[in-house]
């Protein structure tokens, strides 16, 4: 190339590579790490029971952060961030991702134990956030992928060292949020759990108080036309979780169904017991006195 011609070569690949940045195929669409589309639930936030104070950390940390993430990168500040999701199966982990992902024009990379299995697979799915940043990294139930424990094999496990070096590595993630969840967190390496840069927040969702039970379970009847004086029930609820109470209503209204009749207090009582029955079937520990408080569910 003469100078001239090399200039306008190089101007034109520039023009193309930023073209393509700002409208590659993949741009607000969510995938998995094999680069599939998927589709999700339509909800947001009305569908997410959550006080304020929670609502104000997930919008700060994920949400208001890829909206501004400009200034944050304008100033020199970090353009990264990772949030730790726990709690009981049934609490709204999922649901709050999938909210989150609704409320942003980004794209998203879901990751799940089917599709992480070998070394380098993080590695290709950090590659690509990267890439088409802002991008959110969801990672469901990351406890189980591999065993991310380094205990569980006596020594480091290797996708352990990998998730690490990809969540902290050297000005790497340039506008990538990772938000992982987990139903145990106590089997989660420290390394990875308890260290900002990594995991910058996390948000404990325990079981739901006697209120938020009762605020849950009227949402639900709500949604199908119901209105029950609910005295007396709440209580028989205790330890369950909002994907229990979620059911409570199902069986209730199906019960209502075959009987040809108005869901009423007394069909939610027995919807309730069937409920409680199969809980304490799946886990005869189940104690429905030891409800632990707690701020967000779905």
């Amino acid at each position: 190339f003469h100078c001239g011609e090399r200039e306008r070569f190089n101007r034109m690949k520039q023009e193309f590579i930023d073209y393509f940045e700002e409208n590659h195929p993949l741009r607000n669409q969510i995938i998995d790490s094999k680069w599939r589309f998927l589709d999700i639930k339509k909800v947001g936030w009305s569908d997410l029971i959550v006080s304020d104070d929670q609502k104000k950390i997930i919008s700060r940390n994920i949400t208001n952060f890829i909206k501004n993430i400009e200034t944050y990168r304008d100033n020199r500040l970090p353009t990264s961030r990772g949030i730790l999701i726990t709690g009981p199966p049934g609490t709204g982990k999922t649901l709050c991702c999938e909210v989150v992902v609704n409320d942003l024009d980004c794209s998203a990379i879901y990751v799940s134990t089917d599709s992480v299995s070998e070394v380098g697979d993080i590695k290709n799915v950090y590659t690509l956030a990267r890439k088409i940043s802002p991008c959110l990294v969801i990672v469901e139930d990351i406890d189980t992928l591999g065993g991310l424990d380094r205990t569980a094999r006596g020594g480091e496990h290797p996708l352990l060292g990998e998730f690490l070096n990809c969540l902290a590595g050297m000005g790497q993630n340039d506008g990538v949020i990772t938000i992982a969840t987990t139903n145990y967190a106590q089997h989660l390496d420290a390394a990875l759990a308890d260290r900002p840069g990594r995991f910058d927040v996390r948000l404990d969702f325990g079981l739901p108080t006697d209120e938020l039970r009762k605020h849950i379970i009227t949402k639900y009847l709500a949604d199908i036309g119901v209105k029950i004086k609910l005295n007396g029930v709440i209580d028989k609820t205790k330890g369950l979780s909002g994907a229990y109470l979620k059911e409570i209503v199902m069986i209730a209204y199906m019960i209502s169904i075959e009987r040809d009749t108005k869901l009423n207090k007394e069909i939610l009582d027995e919807a309730i017991g069937e409920v409680v029955s199969l809980k304490t079937s799946i886990n005869p520990h189940f104690n429905q006195g030891n409800s632990v408080g707690g701020q967000l569910y779905g």
